[in-house]
């Protein structure tokens, strides 16, 4: 009878460490999700911080400067500015708006804010996975031995 005890121990035993690692292993995969989603939303945090810049240098401009404008990523056209105080601004849905200069700076920081939200809520999220992975991996190796 105790034989068959020890072995249901063992049984159940590997069992725990099965599911143990299996949720490990999920956590792993949520982490590396959450890395690839800070990592986009950083890459949205630069473009923003260009456009920004791009918007400081456009004060510089005068009517009738020539410039070179983006048709497609690493393609542009040279161009002729007629108003410097008003942009055309893609607010979604591929509806553009004329916006002055301020207005589309005072978005550009609406949008920063709320993507640096996002950002620290994913680097937070990724902190307890973090924590979480470490304890189950402390707890399979004690029960593994």
């Amino acid at each position: 009878m105790a034989k068959s005890g020890k072995k249901q121990d063992k049984t159940d035993n590997q069992k725990e460490i099965k599911e143990k690692y299996m949720e490990l292993q999920l956590i792993n995969q949520q982490m590396e999700e959450f890395q690839k989603q800070i990592k986009t939303i950083s890459e949205q945090i630069e473009e923003i911080r260009k456009i920004k810049e791009a918007l400081y240098e456009f004060r510089n401009f005068e009517a009738g400067s020539k410039m070179l404008a983006p048709i497609s990523s690493g393609i542009f056209v040279k161009a002729k500015v007629e108003n410097t105080n008003e942009l055309l601004v893609n607010v979604g849905g591929n509806t553009i708006v004329a916006k002055s200069v301020d207005a589309t700076k005072a978005l550009l920081e609406r949008q920063l804010t709320e993507i640096r939200n996002v950002y620290e809520e994913l680097e937070k999220n990724q902190a307890l996975m973090h924590a979480k992975a470490q304890k189950l991996g402390t707890e399979l190796q004690k029960m593994i031995g």
